[in-house]
């Protein structure tokens, strides 16, 4: 595929010249990160041990974790800048709302309604009668309190057993990140009436505290909090749509930055340190800078949250009907129901619900 570079007339290409625009590969780098997280859960739901990630054992961490920080970064500094541009902390509540609620409430009445009554290993009526039914969908459907993890009877003897959808944990921290970025904005612009300088600077504070606290513990000075190492990238994204005007977009760096990262792979106790401090710049260049054909995925349409919803309930559903089940046969499987589910769900919820713009439409 022809990748040609998106040039300007000026010497040199500021990140502030591109986020304000559609037309970059965020869709497609975005739709790669939510295939990724299915192939890896592969390995834990066809094997039952995560450890047989390749990357798990090289490097300590897996290619559905770096997944996972490349969402959360993308979305830290996009809803940043849909905040900033909206100055409307309601409007801003109800397009995230959303972008993640309809498609998951159709998900998981497909999953409770037509999945679990056709692969539980209970009656039926022992099925619908038993509370935790309903349980887990409210409790997933909400994400308040976090997502529920059973469903009477069902991949009770999976490898992976009982779990059905474990890609949902991650959609409680965004959520809280939505929340608490939207909270300080309304403390500071609008209740206090401080200077768009003082929310900069809080949310780079917040950041550099945040980020400061996940480097010590990769160092093995501290304990690995997940919500700590979440709560980073997401505000590290919304620091890199802060500093868009700062920020240069340049092959020689990012050439600089992709080496200096493969160059500490070699090592387990260097390679987190670095990629964490590299991801961020490596996903903005990648994202707004590759120009030319590649673009042409945005025609096709954003199938990365019905991908990332849908990828491990199909899974377990492949284990539970085709016991010993390997991990590329699963993900090969998986891939050719994912898809068609994900597409659907774009075009006939996500993408209707997200032309409603106007938060006065849903009163």
């Amino acid at each position: 595929m022809k990748l040609e570079v998106q040039t300007l007339p000026k010497e040199k290409l500021l990140l502030a010249d591109f986020v304000y625009g559609r037309d970059n590969n965020l869709h497609l780098i975005r739709i790669l990160a939510a295939y990724a997280v299915l192939v890896s859960h592969s390995f834990v739901l066809a094997t039952g041990d995560g450890a047989n990630e390749p990357f798990a054992r090289s490097l300590g961490v897996t290619v559905g974790a770096i997944a996972v920080d490349v969402f959360f970064i993308a979305s830290g500094l996009l809803v940043t800048g849909s905040l900033l541009v909206k100055q409307d902390l309601r409007e801003f509540a109800w397009a995230r709302a959303r972008r993640i609620f309809p498609a998951l409430f159709v998900m998981l009445v497909l999953v409770v309604f037509v999945m679990g009554p056709t692969l539980t290993r209970m009656p039926l009526s022992a099925y619908f009668a038993d509370g935790a039914t309903y349980q887990y969908l409210l409790k997933s459907a909400t994400l308040v309190t976090g997502m529920g993890k059973s469903l009477p009877g069902l991949f009770e003897h999976n490898p992976f057993p009982q779990a059905v959808n474990g890609s949902l944990w991650t959609l409680k921290f965004e959520i809280r990140m939505y929340v608490i970025l939207g909270l300080m904005w309304l403390l500071i612009r609008v209740l206090l009436k401080m200077p768009d300088g003082v929310f900069k600077a809080i949310v780079l504070l917040v950041a550099g505290l945040a980020g400061f606290m996940h480097l010590k513990a990769c160092l093995g000075f501290g304990a690995y909090s997940q919500s700590v190492h979440l709560f980073f990238m997401f505000f590290m994204g919304a620091s890199i749509y802060l500093l868009k005007d700062q920020i240069t977009l340049s092959w020689p760096i990012f050439a600089i930055v992709a080496v200096g990262i493969l160059a500490a792979a070699t090592s387990r106790t260097l390679f987190p340190v670095a990629y964490t401090m590299a991801i961020p710049y490596l996903l903005v260049f990648l994202a707004y800078v590759p120009a030319g054909r590649i673009r042409a995925y945005n025609t096709v349409g954003d199938y990365s949250y019905g991908t990332y919803i849908y990828a491990f309930p199909v899974q377990q559903a492949l284990a539970s009907c085709f016991p010993g089940i390997g991990v590329w046969a699963m993900t090969i499987m998986a891939s050719g129901i994912v898809l068609p589910l994900a597409m659907l769900s774009w075009h006939f919820v996500e993408k209707p619900m997200l032309s409603r713009r106007r938060y006065s439409s849903c009163s």
